[in-house]
């Protein structure tokens, strides 16, 4: 990043910069506007060998990187989770492709966890707008509008009508999911539970971003775009993604079900 950006320095009039969230030192506190503490990298990370606990330290060293060399003239984006058509990483993609297969889907929590997601489409105009109008500063970007906070049990709600299912949702806390070894972000895509060192996680401000342009693509059109999207791979693609780790198998998700079942029935004998 360094050398990139003192070698461009004085041949190009902007640099852009993708981020993260991640940057933040602290995820706990609702409605961060992208102006508080961010983590730093160790001083031996040279030396250091990159795992994902460094990730926002060092995306946090490219920004400051970024704004050395081009105090004036530099625009840095934080995008949240990034959905939509072309999500390889299968995060924003197995929910609604799960919720179409329909039956008793495994929910998280209790569906009132605020998430925030953004359309790459929308992520992709809004640097393309900022670039031509020159827009300086960092950007929290991601959604949905902030007047229309998204918690999780509209999130698949919206999976179940943009697909058309007959799913049913089976919420079960976060406590329960652990000691079935099933975790939030990973196992459970796109929620994290508002609690804890994460409690703000999910409630990022986004006025700057909003003001300076930042527009969302409907929820449902995102969703059915992505189904779309993925009935358009071949087998391989597919079979790739269910075995990249998010999200969890069919059979794991009966045999939590299942277990959930079991102890509410044992909780309400006790009673």
């Amino acid at each position: 990043m360094a050398g990139a950006a003192s070698r461009l320095r004085g041949n190009v009039g902007r640099y852009m910069c993708d981020s993260s969230r991640s940057v933040d030192a602290d995820h706990s506190e609702p409605g961060m506007d992208g102006t508080d503490a961010v983590a730093e990298a160790p001083e031996n990370w040279r030396d250091l060998e990159f795992s994902m606990e460094l990730y926002g330290a060092f995306k946090a060293e490219c920004e400051n990187r970024v704004r050395h060399y081009f105090p004036d003239h530099y625009t840095v984006f934080r995008p949240g989770l990034i959905i939509g058509p072309r999500d390889f990483s299968y995060r924003g993609v197995y929910w609604p492709v799960r919720v179409r297969e329909g039956g008793e889907v495994l929910a998280p929590g209790s569906g009132d966890d605020i998430i925030q997601v953004i359309d790459g489409r929308d992520l992709t105009a809004f640097e393309v707008r900022c670039m031509e109008e020159g827009t300086v500063g960092t950007f929290n970007v991601v959604g949905p509008n902030p007047k229309h906070p998204l918690t999780m049990k509209r999130f698949l709600q919206t999976c179940k009508k943009a697909s058309g299912s007959d799913a049913t949702f089976t919420w079960v806390p976060a406590e329960f999911l652990g000691s079935q070894g099933v975790g939030p972000w990973m196992n459970m895509p796109c929620w994290l539970p508002a609690e804890g060192e994460y409690a703000g996680f999910g409630s990022r401000s986004i006025d700057k971003a909003v003001a300076a342009g930042l527009t969302f693509t409907p929820l449902e059109v995102t969703l059915r775009d992505t189904l779309t999207w993925y009935d358009s791979l071949d087998e391989e693609r597919r079979a790739r993604f269910a075995q990249s780790g998010v999200g969890i198998s069919p059979e794991r998700e009966a045999e939590v079900l299942s277990a959930w079942r079991e102890h509410e029935e044992t909780e309400q004998d006790a009673e």
